[in-house]
């Protein structure tokens, strides 16, 4: 969560916006914006405790089960032997999945409880809800492939434009800031201009800043390769190293001197824009890409819920008390940072003709010393980031691959060769390894998009700009799950039946002010973000006129629903949906197997599966067993199947 953002965003939301005020507010927003994020996550990875995070999210609250579970079941637990709940039911009878089955004669009375326990108000709208359940039947589910198409659409989105460019870029451009640094200065207080620190900003090496950033992310990808557990255990110690240099910055920043700028004053001026056409005028939407800078800054919450699957069952404290800590400690950190920069920091130390976003030194009298210690450290959280990140996302892109759904499936989901000793149980081998293929996947994407950075003129758009569109395609993907929050308690049910019956009278009215409040305006808030941010005029990353076209965002977005769309109806269109219950030996309580046709019939001109004379079947059980390798690590309770003449599921 803790990069260079905070080491260069506020001084770039203020070049964009121009005043304090707004600045500070929209820090102020982010950090709420990651605490909603936050708790939203934190309901889904208890119903869907898998690796993959939003790829098993999106995907589950597309889907449905066909029919409902012969008996209430509650999640997996580690304790094999008997035991009792919160109500004091026996818990000893396991199915062959590890899921405790309840007693029979209890399920009507905690069906009757929990309806019971539910407010009016939540009724009343799954009453609306329940109306449009047989037009989403007869319209909706089939489009959506049963939760095939999201995993399509955010696949490729992922694979695409999640990677690590932005970072790696940073990490360069710091290095050569420090490397660069002059040793004369036009000033010894912290709230005046430096133009000589402005002028190395603006004038390093922009290709010698994008093979440091090619370099560094080669290193990190070789260590997480070839010791996944090197890479977790350096993660923790740069993590702690982190949160110690933002409190030396807040230090810092606590005792220097105050700049006298007016909170409300809108910059620049007319006389400080005078003639120059490369200022960027103020404009009333630029806090929309501000925001996106801010919410960037913020990244890195939602990257413990990749892995979620890699906690052990029964533990989803551990991943709720972790991500809270981390999310209220660095959101109260850095609005501490943010507004002692504000109240330190005068618009023309970081605006005087050369625009210089590197603010650090400005608190320690902008010397020689500071100037080549502010960027090492900014390099070095920078590293940290890229780290967790590499780790988290190259897990991610590796269960894609394992969905066997793109050509290039069978070397995206492959571990690595080496042979590495150690003490386990065999189904955790896995943690052991390095996502081979997912480690080249987020190597090669990031390496293109660093390469593609070359086309943009400016320094800070050029670094900024990756992280601008995976902040903005995140934060459509964030909506939709926004959406499918609702849909995840029809999910818990239906794949686990949670008992909820005894929650405190508080748990109940935070959960009703989430449903019809805070949901809402997160919803909304996401959607303003898609909006806004297409509309004109742009300013740039540094507050001049030379900015990365906002229309592009929402083309971005279209581009990647037209060709997943695509993708989704010529190759999978005609497949067909098998549903089957676990192969638990338990036949006749189970639901029965269902198959269900494609959207297209196989001689359809579209499929283009008939080309190659393959027909597909998606394979899809009720549950999900947490003994099969793709539930444990992937999270998927399904699986495609392919047929070619001469199999037997092939139909000629």
């Amino acid at each position: 969560m803790v990069g260079t953002g905070i080491y260069t965003a506020p001084a770039t939301v203020f070049l964009m916006t121009g005043n304090k005020a707004v600045t500070l507010t929209l820090f102020f927003v982010g950090f709420l914006y990651s605490v909603v994020s936050m708790v939203i996550y934190l309901d889904f990875a208890e119903v869907l405790p898998f690796n993959g995070g939003e790829l098993i999210y999106l995907n589950e609250i597309t889907s449905h089960v066909s029919e409902p579970l012969p008996e209430p079941t509650q999640p997996p637990t580690t304790q094999i032997s008997v035991q009792q709940n919160a109500d004091g039911l026996e818990m000893s009878n396991l199915n062959r999945q590890g899921y405790a089955v309840l007693p029979p004669q209890n399920t009507e009375t905690i069906a009757t409880d929990r309806n019971q326990s539910q407010a009016k108000p939540v009724r009343w709208m799954r009453a609306i809800l329940n109306t449009s359940q047989t037009w989403l039947a007869r319209w909706v589910r089939p489009i959506l492939g049963d939760g095939l198409l999201g995993f399509i659409i955010y696949s490729i989105a992922f694979i695409v434009f999640f990677n690590s460019g932005s970072n790696s870029l940073q990490f360069g451009r710091m290095i050569l800031l420090c490397i660069d640094a002059k040793d004369s200065t036009n000033s010894n207080n912290p709230g005046e201009t430096n133009e000589d620190q402005n002028k190395t900003s603006n004038e390093i090496n922009l290709d010698v800043m994008r093979l440091i950033g090619v370099n560094v992310l080669t290193l990190i990808c070789l260590l997480q390769y070839f010791s996944p557990g090197f890479g977790r255990v350096m993660n923790k110690w740069l993590a702690f190293l982190k949160i110690v240099f933002l409190f030396v910055l807040i230090g810092v920043a606590d005792n220097a001197k105050d700049a006298s700028d007016d909170w409300f004053v809108t910059h620049p001026t007319t006389a400080e824009q005078g003639n120059n056409e490369n200022i960027g005028k103020p404009t009333k939407l630029a806090f929309a890409k501000a925001l996106l800078a801010v919410l960037f800054s913020f990244e890195g919450w939602e990257n413990a819920t990749f892995v979620a699957g890699e906690i052990p069952a029964g533990k989803h404290h551990i991943l709720r008390r972790g991500f809270i800590i981390a999310v209220f400690l660095v959101g109260t950190i850095y609005l501490a940072i943010v507004g002692l920069f504000l109240q330190a920091i005068s618009w023309q130390d970081i605006s005087d003709g050369h625009e210089n976003v590197n603010y650090p030194p400005m608190f320690s009298q902008n010397n020689i010393r500071a100037r080549r210690a502010w960027p090492i450290i900014a390099a070095i959280s920078s590293f940290g980031s890229l780290n967790a990140i590499i780790y988290t996302f190259s897990r991610v892109k590796q269960a894609i691959g394992q969905a066997e759904i793109f050509p290039w499936s069978r070397y995206l989901k492959k571990d690595d060769k080496l042979q590495r000793d150690h003490d386990g149980p065999a189904e955790d081998d896995f943690l052991h390894k390095a996502p081979q293929g997912g480690l080249i996947a987020h190597w090669i994407m990031s390496v293109v998009v660093i390469s593609a950075s070359a086309g943009i003129p400016t320094t800070l758009e050029a670094v900024g700009l990756p992280g601008y569109i995976q902040t903005y395609i995140h934060c459509f993907f964030q909506g939709v799950l926004g959406i499918g929050f609702y849909h995840l308690k029809s999910r818990d049910k239906a794949l686990w039946s949670s008992d909820t019956t005894r929650r405190h009278w508080f748990r109940r009215f935070l959960q009703i002010l989430q449903s019809w409040l805070i949901v809402p305006i997160y919803i909304g808030l996401n959607g303003a973000i898609l909006v806004i941010n297409a509309m004109g005029p742009y300013k740039g990353t540094d507050g001049s006129s030379a900015s990365f076209d906002g229309r592009g965002f929402p083309a971005m977005v279209g581009g990647i629903l037209v060709i997943g769309i695509g993708y989704y109806v010529v190759f999978f269109g005609a497949a067909s949906r098998l549903y089957e219950p676990l192969a638990d030996g338990n036949d006749g309580a189970a639901p029965k197997t269902i198959t269900k046709t494609g959207i297209l019939k196989q001689q359809n001109i579209l499929n283009l599966m008939r080309r190659a004379n393959v027909q597909c079947e998606i394979r899809k059980n009720y549950t999900y067993d947490k003994k099969l390798e793709r539930v444990y690590r992937f999270g998927r309770r399904w699986r495609m199947v392919y047929y070619v003449p001469g199999d037997t599921g092939y139909k000629a």
